[in-house]
């Protein structure tokens, strides 16, 4: 394994707090498990900190300038709903479960801490494990989702451009079949299954080519 792999495999934690000796704290406690560890002064720095990630854990003090830690999090359940975020406060009892419940806030860590639960949770491999997969999961759909669109977009322009410069059934048909059957792989390969997206994208094409006319008078 490779330096940058196995920087890849620590566990990613976000620490976000506005007392600097604490921050410093929950950093050597962390790296003594393995993580690998960013921090932040504030709830907006830990929102810029998080443009940089992804994490696979946050921890966040409850009480800073700014913003505060349930204000942070529900910034960040707008685009994440899988991230733990655990919140670090010195007022447990004076909080509302349900505001902490719509915020996002997956567990709440009174203070003082006890450094032997703090570890416990972000050492929990399998939780974090699943979120990192559930994560990468809802990225390549969203991206694959994003890239076959375009794809799509881009041969459907190509095979109108295309079959108009055709002048004759004939060509429109051979130059829509061509057309069509390199985009249909392309984007047949984004499923995993080029040659049928070939053979799919040809015949759309030819068919696009041999009908142009008709499709012309079909949208007028």
């Amino acid at each position: 394994m490779s330096v940058q792999q196995a920087d890849d495999a620590r566990r990613k934690v976000l620490v976000v707090d506005d007392d600097s000796t604490l921050r410093k704290l929950l950093t050597d406690l962390l790296e003594s498990i393995g993580c690998q560890v960013s921090t932040a002064q504030d709830g907006l720095a830990g929102l810029e900190a998080l443009r940089h990630g992804p994490f696979d854990l946050i921890l966040v003090d409850y009480c800073m300038p700014g913003i505060t830690g349930i204000e942070m999090a529900a910034f960040v359940r707008r685009s994440d709903r899988v991230t733990p975020i655990i919140l670090i406060t010195g007022d447990y009892y004076a909080l509302d479960h349900e505001i902490l419940a719509r915020a996002g806030i997956t567990r709440v860590l009174p203070k003082p801490l006890k450094i032997s639960e703090l570890l416990s949770i972000c050492s929990q491999d399998k939780k974090i494990s699943e979120t990192q997969t559930t994560r990468q999961q809802e990225t390549n759909k969203m991206r694959g989702t994003l890239s076959k669109q375009v794809a799509l977009a881009v041969l459907v322009l190509a095979l109108i451009t295309g079959c108009a410069g055709m002048s004759t059934r004939q060509q429109r048909a051979l130059s829509g079949g061509a057309i069509g059957a390199a985009g249909g792989a392309a984007i047949g390969a984004m499923a995993g299954s080029p040659t049928t997206g070939a053979i799919v994208g040809g015949a759309v094409g030819t068919a696009t080519g041999a009908l142009w006319d008709d499709i012309k008078k079909s949208v007028k």
